[in-house]
């Protein structure tokens, strides 16, 4: 069995004639048909998922709504197209709802997580789409179910969001729609083989947490969870004494930033910023180039002017690994995987590689 984790992909419709209008022009092709055409696609996806993670495809209970809106709308406008974007809207229209008969309000397809998630500005020239967000993930081996599920079988233990158009399913919820779903379904094996578990977060101390948090660390969905349970140990391992967080960046005449954490290797200051994936960050070489750039740093009560310790590099710490910044060239690569990092030994290899890659002798 492969553990995962699991989220509800709720896909709704152009909510404007001008998006609807888009997506015509593209042979009836909306985002629900997306999913039912396509083996492999790249799409919305919460920052915290990762490979292997499962994907349940549902088309938006609310999205009958929308149909008719149009519909009215265009009713009301009818006049102000030409007989060819009458016949284009009134198949559309028609298209829309079928799909809606079909899977409105059902999960009806899954699929698997095989490609980290990244930020991408996604945009299409003069169309504003009706997804905002900007976190993708190739997400492959979809498989459309011959029975889709509808909500009604699962809203009593799993509640969709209206605010989102991602859910997050774990634990006995998802052994539960898992259930359901296979009762009436076949489906493949990366989804038969699948378990999902709660992260044992209350049980991670400074005593076990590379054994608990470093083989789980990837299932943390928020950064709070992984700096508390992860890095604020790892840092502690790595520092002459303090960690200190949440450290003010001084430059004149611009606004104080804060970065993560600060940590003394070698009596040097190390800047220290934690992400869960740095692939999912638009700015990030903007932002860590603002700290490194300062005039100053107020570490602990102290404030300190800046060195050509701190801003010549800087450290990044993501759920894979430890990366160094390079205020120089711009450039980040990662100095260790976190794979590697079995036993508290390890985290003394990590200080040498950091001492090294930062001129800290």
């Amino acid at each position: 069995m492969r553990e995962v984790q699991a989220f509800i992909d709720n896909i709704s419709f152009p909510k404007t004639m001008e998006e609807f209008l888009f997506f015509l022009e593209d042979n009836f092709h909306f985002n629900v048909d997306d999913i039912l055409n396509e083996s492999y696609v790249e799409w919305t996806a919460p920052r915290w998922c990762k490979i292997n993670d499962i994907v349940f495809f549902m088309h938006s209970k609310t999205s009958i709504s929308i149909i008719t809106k149009l519909r009215t709308e265009y009713l009301t406008n009818k006049d102000r197209y030409s007989k060819k974007q009458q016949n284009l809207i009134e198949k559309g229209l028609e298209h829309a709802l079928d799909n809606y008969k079909k899977y409105g309000g059902k999960i009806y397809a899954i699929g698997r997580v095989v490609e980290p998630t990244e930020y991408n500005d996604l945009y299409e020239e003069n169309v504003k789409l009706h997804w905002r967000g900007k976190i993708y993930a190739g997400i492959s081996d979809i498989m459309v179910l011959d029975n889709p599920i509808s909500i009604e079988s699962f809203n009593d233990f799993i509640y969709v969001s209206r605010q989102s158009a991602i859910t997050g399913v774990w634990g006995k919820e998802y052994t539960k729609l898992k259930k359901i779903i296979k009762s009436q379904n076949r489906v493949k094996k990366y989804f038969e083989d699948s378990i999902s578990t709660v992260l044992p977060i209350k049980d991670i101390n400074k005593n076990n947490w590379l054994n608990i948090a470093g083989r789980c660390r990837r299932d943390f969905f928020q950064e709070s969870q992984f700096r508390t349970y992860y890095t604020d140990y790892l840092l502690k391992e790595l520092a002459d004494n303090n960690v200190f967080r949440e450290c003010r960046c001084k430059k004149s005449n611009e606004p104080d930033c804060f970065v993560d954490n600060v940590i003394f290797i070698n009596n040097y200051p190390v800047l220290v910023e934690i992400k869960l994936n740095i692939n999912n960050e638009k700015d990030l070489i903007k932002q860590i180039k603002k700290y490194c750039n300062s005039d100053s740093i107020i570490i602990g009560k102290k404030d300190y002017e800046n060195n050509k310790y701190v801003t010549r590099k800087a450290i990044l710490i993501d759920t894979e690994g430890i990366y160094i910044y390079n205020n120089k060239t711009n450039y980040i690569k990662q100095i260790y995987d976190f794979n590697n990092l079995k036993e508290k030994n390890d985290i003394n290899r990590i200080k040498m590689i950091i001492i090294k890659e930062m001129n800290l002798e």
